[in-house]
């Protein structure tokens, strides 16, 4: 999460200097049972006493004007500065984000944003939400809420602006490009339910087949609940067990492992078998196996991921790599496969803290940045496996997506509201704003690709049988991969 409004008090810099030295005295302000531990008392004596001292002379004679949660709220930042780049400090206007965040239930106004050239787009206006109401458009620009101008080194303010108490009301300020008019509307703060999953079941136009797909969006509390809903629902849609699945973890980037874990249990009929253990400096190691309890009959399964794959998304990937039961397409995954926990504070606020590490059945580790190990093998088949930062793929497919054109064009098409059209003449459209692009011929296909599954899933309902002609690049591998030969191949279970 960025830090917004870091530094609020103009003369906070100047004492910028001395922050780190002060970094661990503050705790004893704000606890003083802490001291039952004698720590302070030791830090008093020891080594630390300058620590101690420069925070005595800050607050009895430094000149300028400094309020006591600013300097809490500093100096608790450069504490966190000097961690790896997963732990955070949540301050008092911003804790509530992580509890509802985790919960799956969101507080806000009804928008979904995205900046192009320092400039936040209405990305998406949540169907019946106050922003709804108000009739805010896609393409729309937030130059201001509450007064505060919106840019992209700041976009995370929406989220704490809009995470206020249920029923207060928001001003913002909306440009119209098409039209070059702004205006100013007042916006209610309401409770949103963030959508965990979206599922469709894939049609094969060669073989008749169809295959289920589920995209999990975030591994939040109730996401295992959702995804048995789902398989129900497609069990019954397609008069027989779901045989062959797609997940799709592309940008997903974690929650609750517990949540995994069970999710995981599903896809192993036997019992006690490793699905996962943990190495921490806190809690005692801990093991995950499988409970033999699985109401699925899944065969095949195939998995999309990006490096925008972390933490639980990568643990659900790597695991079931490490049992031969799963292909991996796409890209490498992001490589974050820490334990947070999260602490309250005394002033309201919060840190999340990574207090150990995640460790894969085979031993693999999901967060290692400055090695690799070629060591490991699978469990069942023996395949070699490396140990790295990630999860590392079976079939590499990079998305043209990272070009700096798909922005662009992504943006001219988010202005025109040209993305989510109800009409075939749309897809003209796309095709004229790709030739203004700087794009390569398979880009150019790619990207079509990918504007046609955007635009087919925005104007399909959950759990629809959707041709793979209408589906995006790395879903029609994924179809190609789960129906043929080439799966049992690449899991080793075939020469």
């Amino acid at each position: 999460m960025n830090r917004i409004n870091r530094f609020d008090n103009a003369k906070l810099p100047l004492i910028m200097g001395l922050i780190s030295l002060v970094s661990l005295v503050i705790g004893m302000r704000l606890q003083d049972s802490l001291t039952t531990d004698g720590y302070f008392e030791h830090t008093k004596r020891s080594e630390h006493k300058a620590i101690y001292e420069a925070s005595e002379h800050i607050r009895a004679k430094y000149y300028g004007t400094l309020s006591d949660s600013a300097y809490t709220d500093a100096v608790i930042y450069e504490m966190i500065d000097q961690l790896d780049p997963y732990s955070h400090y949540f301050p008092e206007a911003q804790n509530s984000i992580y509890d509802t965040y985790i919960k799956g239930v969101d507080k806000g106004v009804g928008i979904d944003l995205v900046s192009f050239n320092d400039t936040a787009f209405i990305y998406d206006v949540i169907e019946s939400s106050s922003a709804d109401v108000s009739k805010l458009e896609r393409g729309e620009v937030l130059t201001n809420l509450n007064g505060v101008h919106i840019t992209k080194d700041n976009i995370d303010t929406v989220s704490v602006i809009t995470n206020g108490n249920i029923g207060e009301t928001v001003k913002a300020d909306i440009y119209n490009i098409k039209t070059s008019e702004s205006r100013t509307v007042e916006l209610k703060i309401e409770e949103l339910n963030i959508p965990l999953i979206d599922d469709y079941i894939l049609q094969s136009t060669n073989e008749r087949s169809s295959v289920s797909y589920v995209k999990i969006k975030r591994f939040y509390s109730n996401v295992f609940r959702d995804f048995m809903e789902v398989m129900e629902k497609h069990k019954n849609s397609l008069g027989q067990d779901v045989s062959e699945l797609i997940i799709d973890i592309r940008d997903n980037p974690g929650g609750v492992v517990e949540e995994t874990v069970k999710i995981l249990n599903q896809f192993f009929q036997e019992k006690d078998l490793p699905i996962l253990s943990t190495q921490s400096k806190v809690n005692k190691a801990h093991e995950y196996v499988s409970n033999g309890r699985s109401f699925l009959k899944v065969e095949k399964i195939v998995i999309l991921c990006n490096g925008s794959s972390a933490s639980a998304s990568e643990i659900l990937a790597g695991t079931l790599q490490d049992h031969d039961k799963v292909v991996l397409i796409g890209e490498d995954t992001y490589g974050k496969g820490l334990i947070q926990q999260n602490y309250d504070l005394s002033n309201n606020a919060s840190i999340n803290l990574s207090i150990g590490e995640y460790v894969l059945p085979t031993g693999r580790s999901i967060y290692q940045p400055d090695k690799e190990d070629s060591s490991f093998v699978s469990i069942n088949n023996g395949r070699p496996l490396i140990s790295q930062k990630g999860i590392r793929v079976d079939i590499e497919m990079s998305s043209c997506q990272s070009s700096k054109e798909y922005p662009r064009l992504l943006q001219d098409l988010i202005v025109q509201n040209k993305l989510w059209g109800k009409s075939a003449k749309d897809e003209a459209i796309w095709t004229d704003a790709l030739k203004t692009k700087d794009l390569d011929i398979s880009c150019q296909k790619e990207t079509y690709d990918n504007l046609k599954w955007l635009f087919t899933k925005r104007n399909a309902k959950s759990g629809e049988l959707i041709s793979e002609e209408l589906v995006d690049p790395q879903m029609k591998k994924a179809m190609e991969v789960i129906l043929s030969k080439d799966y049992d191949k690449i899991t080793g279970f075939t020469d």
